[in-house]
């Protein structure tokens, strides 16, 4: 959420997306495994909204899968349709 925060503070744009993680193929611990993903989002003025993911395959397939959620969902940040009640189920379904 700092990375969006600051982003929105330091540039001049409206929307900021972040991620980090560990995609693999070592780094992981019981506690967050290889293939956990955390992600954030917000528009200038706005709440900030964050996720915790797990995907799973390779390095590469992490970082696919998620680049793709984010492909797949950043329509609707731009677009100002956000449902957070549909992030949140979604969210819920991977959810650490």
């Amino acid at each position: 959420m700092q990375m969006v925060e600051g982003a929105l503070v330091n540039s001049g744009a409206d929307l900021a997306i972040s991620m980090t993680g560990i995609a693999g193929s070592d780094g992981g611990t019981e506690s967050k495994p290889v293939g956990t993903v955390c992600m954030a989002w917000g528009k200038k003025g706005e709440k900030i909204n964050s996720c915790m993911f797990l995907f799973f395959g390779d390095r590469r397939g992490v970082r696919k899968q998620a680049i793709e959620y984010v492909y797949k969902n950043i329509y609707g940040l731009v677009r100002e349709k956000i449902i957070v009640g549909c992030y949140i189920e979604i969210c819920n379904l991977f959810l650490l």
